[in-house]
């Protein structure tokens, strides 16, 4: 099987029956422009995939996501979400466009927002108890 066809089963089992996520990545993305390697780490309440993202097949890779969690009456809670949006936006071609359709929970925003001054949470409850 190759590296996409097992990210795509990956994921696949994890969407099974379940709506929230809570996504992660190592390392820092800071510097999006450098292309870097990095691991993406989706959480559900039950279980967690970790996924080291393919340089290669990047653009179908990010098709992946969109068509799993970032889809319709899905919710994917992250912590500075921007940073990995910058990364795939500056990694794609100009023309590619990330069309998502779930909802967005970004806690380093919404604590910010709120006066709240805290680290990135490091397990899914922690993040879904904390995005309530």
């Amino acid at each position: 099987m190759n590296e996409l066809s097992q990210i795509a089963k990956s994921i696949w089992q994890l969407l099974q029956g379940r709506n929230t996520f809570f996504v992660t990545w190592t390392p820092d993305l800071t510097d999006f422009r450098n292309n870097q390697q990095f691991t993406l780490n989706i959480y559900s309440k039950e279980q967690a995939v970790e996924i080291l993202v393919p340089r290669i097949h990047f653009m179908s890779f990010v098709g992946i996501l969109v068509k799993s969690i970032f889809s319709k009456d899905k919710v994917v809670i992250g912590w500075n979400l921007k940073q990995l949006f910058s990364y795939f936006k500056f990694n794609l071609p100009p023309h590619w466009c990330i069309s998502t359709h779930c909802d967005f929970i970004d806690l380093k925003l919404g604590e910010s927002f709120l006066g709240i001054s805290g680290d990135q949470p490091h397990s899914y409850g922690e993040a879904k108890e904390r995005a309530s």
